[in-house]
């Protein structure tokens, strides 16, 4: 079984971190938005995936909150070699996004400027990110579904004759993405058994997918010419 509805609620955090990393970021390349508030969302989301996937458990402090960019950036340069990130500017942008988002910035020319934006950009060559060519121009739903399908692709078994074994994803009965994992074919054939879904978390139990499946056969029946 290739799927635990445990695996879910970590999945989506790493989805939703990337999808704001890109998001935000491609907002900075086109010169979209006021810089600050996506720069802190995009290297905060960024620099936590990042971390997450190198050093799991080390984002968060010991209270289990969320470490902030500054003391994961931090993290990252003392646990492995400088080069790893281009950590100079991106503490700058980290400073000048966060003085000008709390009102403490006094001089025009003191902004985040090309460079600190490339730097952020050069992020997405990491392995646990490379979502920025794939986003472009998606909206944030969109890129929710195609990461979520993408994931879903991944954790399925790849050999034809095991793949036979689990029916293809269907729509979800919650947030209606086609991202409902069925864990197993139903007492008709079909694919109204039970899973769960990896976007939303949704789940249906064996009793629910047994009187799903029930009525959808009842429907097919009765839609049989005579």
């Amino acid at each position: 079984m290739p799927w635990s509805v445990g695996d879910t609620a970590a999945l989506r955090q790493s989805v939703i971190r990337r999808v704001r990393y890109a998001l935000n970021t491609h907002a900075l390349l086109d010169d979209r938005v006021p810089p600050e508030g996506a720069y802190d969302s995009a290297i905060t989301n960024a620099l936590v995936q990042i971390v997450a996937a190198e050093w799991p458990g080390a984002e968060r402090d010991p209270a289990g909150r969320l470490k902030s960019a500054a003391k994961l950036l931090d993290f990252i340069v003392t646990s492995v070699d400088e080069h790893f990130v281009p950590s100079s500017q991106l503490r700058e942008g980290i400073e000048l996004s966060q003085e000008a988002r709390h009102g403490r910035s006094d001089d025009e020319w003191q902004i985040l400027n090309e460079s600190h934006i490339d730097a952020l950009a050069e992020l997405d060559g990491h392995e646990s990110l490379g979502v920025l060519e794939r986003l472009r121009g998606r909206t944030y739903n969109d890129s929710l579904v195609l990461l979520f399908e993408e994931e879903v692709g991944v954790h399925l078994p790849s050999r034809p004759k095991d793949r036979l074994d689990f029916p293809d994803p269907d729509e979800c009965d919650e947030c209606y993405r086609p991202t409902f994992v069925v864990t197993a074919w139903d007492d008709f054939g079909g694919n109204v058994g039970p899973g769960f879904c990896i976007a939303c978390g949704h789940t249906r139990s064996n009793e629910d997918a047994s009187d799903l499946a029930v009525g959808e056969a009842m429907r097919r029946a009765m839609d049989r010419p005579d």
